[in-house]
């Protein structure tokens, strides 16, 4: 018989540590040749559609699959999100995951390694914009790779953000202070993390401190991302998880529209490399994570394997 697991049932089947090491395995897999990772396809029908990421890995798991959402409003608590899990050997499938849950914990994990791979390894102070289910786990990917002495949080509904910083300083025994400000959240941040849907810049270049890493989660377009666009532009190291899907959004993702910025890097090949950030790098380090396909697939897997 077919598993189906619930996302209610998935939030204790494998903790973020575990979580962000599948994905570390996943990006070292992209440079092996053994995680095949196409840019999303979208399928339009009428005034909705659906979208598809698919994926496989061929040698370690020997999966194959995809996660499945609409594209109507992907992110309302009512719609569900679909992960599919097949032996790709024998073609059985092996379960479905439902509920988003799975994609923002691997967006998350995903998070983490570039963290833990590109910020400095002294960091003391982490600043977070948002408060919604991708700041949660961004957090907690975080807290798997660093150890803080101060964590802010920001984010618009003053009540929100307080209930968000209470409930998550409980969750993970660590101290997490709500401000009043984006400024105030990441003016002496060593690490930043952007889990907002503004389409303008909450964050301007001008309160980076030297040599901070930026988490921007989510494509970024010229014409609607919540950094300033100069802030791409002054980093001294740029990386994605998915260049297959930075090149599928063309000319209008921020990263492709910048003449005069670095260029952008595949944080699959930075892993495999074993690159480390040079102490004395006091430039400005910047992660888009765009959403590395095949990793869902991966992670259902693992929760799947979880009895």
């Amino acid at each position: 018989m077919t598993r189906i697991i619930q996302d209610e049932q998935d939030l204790h089947r494998i903790s973020m540590p575990e979580a962000v090491d599948l994905m570390r395995d996943a990006l070292i897999s992209v440079v092996s040749g053994t995680l095949v990772a196409p840019a999303r396809h979208t399928l339009e029908v009428g005034s909705g559609g659906l979208t598809f990421t698919m994926g496989g890995e061929t040698k370690k798991h020997q999966i194959a699959g995809f996660r499945v959402y609409d594209s109507v409003d992907p992110n309302a608590t009512d719609h569900q999100h679909l992960t599919a899990v097949y032996d790709s050997v024998s073609g059985i499938l092996k379960g479905l995951v439902v509920g988003r849950w799975v994609g923002d914990f691997r967006t998350g994990a995903i998070g983490g390694v570039a963290i833990d791979q590109l910020a400095h390894r002294d960091t003391r102070i982490l600043g977070l914009i948002g408060t919604g289910n991708q700041a949660r786990t961004q957090l907690q990917a975080a807290l798997a790779v660093r150890t803080f002495e101060t964590i802010r949080v920001y984010s618009r509904d003053a009540q929100r953000c307080r209930n968000f910083a209470d409930e998550l300083s409980k969750v993970t025994g660590v101290a997490i202070d709500p401000v009043d400000s984006s400024h105030e959240a990441v003016s002496e941040a060593d690490i930043i993390i952007t889990a907002t849907t503004s389409s303008t810049p909450v964050i301007l270049s001008e309160w980076l401190k030297p040599g901070a890493h930026i988490n921007l989660i989510g494509p970024k377009f010229s014409d609607a991302c919540e950094v300033e666009p100069s802030i791409v532009q002054r980093a001294s190291l740029l990386a994605t998880d998915s260049p297959a899907q930075a090149l599928a959004f063309g000319d209008q993702l921020i990263l492709e529209s910048l003449t005069d910025g670095p260029p952008l890097q595949d944080l699959a090949t930075l892993v495999a490399s074993g690159y480390s950030r040079p102490a004395h790098d006091q430039g400005i380090s910047v992660f888009v994570s765009l959403g590395l396909a095949a990793t869902e697939v991966v992670l259902a897997n693992a929760i799947l394997q979880k009895q």
